[in-house]
């Protein structure tokens, strides 16, 4: 049985760093998503499911003004096209792109304005599947979100790393 079988999946992740080199403070984020699985077999080695998830970020940045806020919300839906390396080996080595639209919580993060509730997330990802039957993926993924210049205001922000593991069933 091959990975992509499984119709449906769940992953929780966790990233800590500085989201950009102009912050003033460590932002922490957790990720939490469920994917659904579109179609039961591979093509050519490649796997499309759609993923929606939340994600929440939490910063030590201390703003200057009163309306910057230190917690955010991400909200996004975004197909997702996997390259899967090797599918028959046990450990399966992939690469992974998406990009999809989402709502933020606040339009000020940090010392960020974001201009509009609106953003465009994009995610690049490197993983391998594993277990009996592939149902476990421990990833790194770089996530940006960005509202595509739909706004004045356009500071978008990037995690640089997000490690995440998920389930599928």
């Amino acid at each position: 049985m091959l990975w992509a079988d499984n119709q449906w999946g769940m992953s929780a992740g966790y990233a800590g760093s500085t989201f950009g080199m102009d912050n003033a403070g460590q932002s922490k984020g957790g990720r939490l998503t469920l994917d659904d699985h579109l179609f039961p077999e591979y093509w050519h080695h490649f796997e499309l499911f759609l993923q929606a998830s939340t994600a929440y970020y939490m910063s030590d940045y201390q703003p200057l003004k009163s309306t910057f806020d230190d917690n955010l919300w991400v909200f996004a839906i975004a197909p997702v096209v996997r390259y899967h390396v090797a599918t028959e080996n046990s450990l399966d080595p992939f690469i992974e792109l998406s990009s999809g639209p989402g709502y933020l919580s606040t339009i000020h993060y940090e010392n960020r304005n974001f201009g509009i509730h609106f953003t465009v997330q994009s995610m690049f990802g490197m993983g391998a599947t594993f277990g009996e039957t592939h149902q476990w993926a421990a990833e790194l993924q770089i996530l940006h979100y960005s509202n595509a210049g739909l706004s004045v205001h356009n500071r978008g922000f990037t995690s640089p790393v997000f490690m995440s593991m998920s389930y599928q069933f």
